[in-house]
């Protein structure tokens, strides 16, 4: 299936839509040949249920411009490094540098196809980190912190309240269940 510039709204971009089983699935589903491939390929995690189509088209035009694109939110909390034997903190790590990496990501479709070949046999948490480590500059749109990613029951609660736009959220059930 391929989505058109109509449906986006976003002149010239199309992207075919594919599942995959894990991080590595789709990498080996092109073939020799470019015809008939996607110039971009986005990639989603289906436990973000919650991602807007307006993050969507941001990811994307950002990315006929650079590139590759992840989609981001800047960290809220203190982060500290620590030694994880013992428990005792070696640095707070200055968080203005620091993002909450969501999904989608937004790559050109042979470059990411490529880099997923070069590193095959490595086990990476995203495709971002492998687009980096093969020396290409990735860039961040701005997120929702509502793109939770769903994996918990805490979660499930969370993302309720985002989508019944807070109401009853702070009912006797919820909290209780929230403090646990």
């Amino acid at each position: 299936m391929r989505i058109t510039e109509h449906y986006w709204g976003i002149d010239g971009f199309n992207c075919a839509i594919s599942g995959r089983e894990g991080k590595k699935g789709y990498s080996g589903r092109g073939n020799d040949s470019d015809s008939g491939m996607p110039d971009y390929v986005l990639i989603h995690d289906g436990a973000r249920p919650l991602i807007t189509p307006a993050i969507i088209q941001e990811a994307i035009q950002l990315a006929m411009d650079k590139g590759a694109v992840i989609v981001a939110v800047p960290t809220k909390d203190t982060i500290k490094r620590v030694i994880p034997e013992t428990g005792e903190i070696i640095e707070t790590v200055d968080r203005r540098e620091l993002w909450n990496v969501q999904t989608p990501q937004v790559f050109r479709y042979r470059e990411i196809m490529d880099v997923h070949q070069m590193f095959r046999e490595e086990s990476m948490t995203d495709d971002a980190a492998l687009m980096e480590k093969a020396g290409y500059k990735v860039f961040v749109s701005m997120g929702s912190y509502k793109n939770i990613k769903i994996t918990t029951e805490e979660d499930i609660l969370v993302a309720k309240c985002f989508m019944d736009r807070g109401k009853g959220c702070l009912s006797a059930n919820v909290s209780n269940n929230m403090q646990n």
